[in-house]
């Protein structure tokens, strides 16, 4: 009887691992990754990119350099905006939020292909494109992506394979994305990879803080200096210490952050978006002015009825 348990356990063992070994081949066959001499070279095959180690893509790739390039040119373009426009109303509570689906943020937030930004919520799998203001869209020339794997990015696109094609990660975001330094032609190739799922431009739109989309999108010359706290890309700060100067703004102070250095500056509400636009801004936000600030739990908690710091109300211990 001990015999036979033995030998079960043993051939049990054995189907595992044979089932193991099955499975292994079926999902990930070394194959498609191992190439002549070890290195992970690119092969191109009628104009697709094909990296040996990229899946297929779970999704059509919409969003292409050339479908952005036809777009802003053809005479099209402003019919097509009008059509985002309508089909997604803005959130009341969120008016300068642009969306290009209909599915709420719940869903989004679950889902592989949508991009979850401050201003703008973005589902890579739908046709439709974003109501980008003309005057707040990157150029042609931007070196600021958002890069978006099929799947998850570590897996897709490996430290070897990035820096084989010169991107440099800045800042990560939900899902499976990545705001990316690369070079235009950097940028079209990708988007032909197999596993890439969306490859769009950084907009200087997604850059600014909520409180200044609104003075940004009116493009009014709007008169008033702002305090504004801009987030430089490494390695492009002394292109926008120099931009700066030439718009007459004022410089406060600096400092460090992990998406890179920071710097502090007065500028004329009219150059809002020009700055926005700067290919080495990655963020804009308001600086606050300090101020005296009033106890307001007192009044809250109905001890007292003044919303001053003046003590009208006293008690006992005079508190």
């Amino acid at each position: 009887m001990k015999c036979l348990s033995i030998r079960a356990w043993i051939f049990t063992a054995l189907a595992l691992f044979a089932l193991g070994i099955f499975f292994w081949q079926k999902i990930y066959n070394p194959s498609q990754t191992a190439l002549a001499g070890g290195s992970s070279n690119i092969v191109i095959t009628n104009g697709q990119v094909f990296f040996p180690h990229l899946g297929k893509p779970k999704y059509p790739l919409l969003t292409r350099l050339t479908d952005r390039a036809g777009r802003s040119t053809s005479a099209s373009s402003a019919s097509f905006q009008k059509e985002a426009i309508d089909r997604f109303p803005p959130d009341p509570r969120f008016p300068y939020r642009l969306r290009n689906t209909l599915r709420p943020l719940e869903e989004l937030a679950k889902s592989d292909t949508a991009i979850l930004l401050n201003n703008a919520l973005i589902d890579t799998a739908s046709a439709m494109p974003l109501a980008v203001p003309a005057h707040l869209r990157a150029s042609a020339e931007t070196e600021s992506y958002l890069l978006q794997s099929a799947g998850q990015f570590d897996q897709v696109f490996d430290r070897e394979t990035l820096s084989q094609l010169g991107v440099e990660k800045v800042a990560y975001i939900p899902h499976n994305t990545w705001i990316v330094r690369m070079k235009p032609a950097t940028a079209e190739r990708l988007r032909r990879f197999e596993g890439t799922q969306s490859v769009l431009p950084f907009e200087p739109y997604f850059k600014l803080s909520r409180p200044l989309l609104e003075w940004a999108v009116l493009q009014g010359d709007i008169p008033g200096i702002l305090t504004l706290r801009l987030t430089l890309f490494r390695g492009a700060e002394e292109a926008v210490f120099a931009a700066l100067k030439t718009m007459g703004t004022e410089y406060i102070s600096e400092g460090r952050s992990p998406f890179g250095r920071t710097v502090a500056i007065k500028a004329p509400r009219s150059t809002l978006s020009a700055i926005a636009l700067l290919d080495g801004v990655s963020a804009v936000e308001s600086i606050m002015p300090r101020r005296m600030a009033n106890d307001l739990t007192r009044v809250l908690l109905g001890v007292d009825s003044s919303a001053t710091n003046q003590m009208i109300n006293t008690n006992l211990h005079n508190l």
